[in-house]
Formats: C-alpha cells, sequence, structure tokens
C-alpha cells in the first residue's frame, strides 16, 4: 500500500513537473512572438522614410534605384497585419497574430475585448493562456467544410476577468469529465491542462463544453 501511494505520488509530481515545463517554453514562445511583431512595427515605421527615398528617385529620374528599394520590401515583408486589440502588448501580439493565421485559412474571425487593466495577472500567462486557446480554435476552425468561425470575448465584471471563445466544429469529441483529447495527430491536450492551470493559479475556473455545432471554452481569472 504504502509503495503504491508513493508511485501515485510520484507520477502526480511527474506530471506538474511536465506541465510546468511546458508553460515556461510555451512564455518563451510568446515572449519570441512579441519581439518579432515589435520588429515588424519599427519595419512599418521605418517604411514611410522609405517611400520618401523612393519618391525622390522618381523625382530625380532614377527610377532603377526607387525599384531597387520597392523589391527589397517585397523580399523582406510578409502580409501580417497589426491591429491593437487591447493596452497590453502581449495579448495584441499573440492575438494579431492568430487574428491573422484564421483570416488566411478562410475563417471568420471575431474578436471583442473590452479594454482593461490586467492587474497582478502576469502577462506572459494571458500570453499562455490566449495562445492555447486560439491555437485550438483556429485549428479546429479550419479543419471544418463551411461556416468557420471563432469568436473571442474578453470583459472584466467586479474582479473577474471573463475569456469566452467558441469555435466551429462539427467533429465527434468525447470528453472525459471537463478533460477534451485533442484534436490535432498524435498530439495531447496539454493546451487545455495549461488552460485550466493557469486559471487555478489566479483563483479561477475553466469550462470547456461541446454542443455538436460548436466548441466552447470559458475561463475566469481574478483580477488580485
Amino acid at each position: 500500500m504504502c509503495c503504491y501511494l508513493l508511485l501515485r505520488r510520484w507520477q502526480a509530481e511527474g506530471k506538474k513537473h511536465s506541465l510546468n515545463n511546458s508553460l515556461e517554453i510555451q512564455r518563451e514562445q510568446y515572449k519570441n512572438l512579441s519581439y518579432s511583431i515589435d520588429t515588424l512595427r519599427e519595419l512599418k515605421h521605418n517604411f514611410k522614410y522609405d517611400l520618401l527615398y523612393i519618391a525622390e528617385k522618381i523625382h530625380d529620374n532614377e527610377s532603377q534605384k526607387a525599384l531597387s528599394k520597392i523589391h527589397e520590401y517585397i523580399s523582406d515583408l510578409d502580409n501580417t497585419e497589426l491591429i491593437r486589440f487591447s493596452r497590453n502588448k502581449a495579448i495584441d501580439s499573440v492575438i494579431s497574430y492568430y487574428n491573422q493565421l484564421g483570416r488566411n485559412s478562410g475563417i471568420n474571425m471575431l474578436i471583442n475585448i473590452t479594454d482593461f487593466d490586467s492587474g497582478s495577472i502576469d502577462s506572459s500567462d494571458l500570453a499562455v493562456l490566449l495562445g492555447n486557446l486560439l491555437d485550438n480554435a483556429v485549428t479546429a476552425a479550419a479543419a471544418q467544410p463551411k461556416e468557420l468561425f471563432v469568436k473571442l470575448n474578453m470583459a472584466v465584471s467586479g474582479n473577474m476577468l471573463s475569456i469566452t471563445l467558441d469555435n466551429s466544429y462539427s467533429g465527434e469529441l468525447k470528453p472525459n469529465g471537463n478533460e477534451y483529447p485533442s484534436t490535432k495527430k498524435n498530439h495531447t491536450a496539454i493546451g487545455l491542462k495549461s488552460i485550466a492551470e493557469i486559471a487555478h493559479k489566479y483563483n479561477g475556473d475553466s469550462v470547456f463544453s461541446h454542443d455538436g455545432k460548436a466548441f466552447h471554452a470559458s475561463v475566469l481569472l481574478h483580477l488580485q
């Protein structure tokens, strides 16, 4: 009996350690994403000065130099669209990325965020939480044959931050309690576990459900 309890405890500690490692990796990934988008913002800011250069070369009949600068931008710039959704850069970076990813996949992206102060909630935790929610939603919605949509809502009520996300999904899901298997081939549902862990960290809760037409995720976090 003692050995059995020790084994269970060891297994539980192992799962917790694995989840913590996963969260740290995800935090680092979203920091890198934020840095990349900041870099793109700087490129777009500098773009106006390059336009002045191009205009000057055209005016001076140096069209070849103007074309060279234009071709340089065509090679360097991607089609990432930067939209400010909130005052939180970490949130904006993640949502902007998945918003563009979803739109490129033909998904109707509906995002509504009531501006708020995140208070004591760590920005990296918010980035990981939103990244997992949106990654799951965009992946699932993109695989649907029609009516592709992702709806994200964030708002504050009292001292609670409410995050709801719905996405089109008509496949079969067999949850085990509040736990869902991953819809990605050869993947585990570590994303949902990370969401639940972060919600628990801020004395909140996470609930996931499915009605045959859409997948629903709801997260509450205390703004301590």
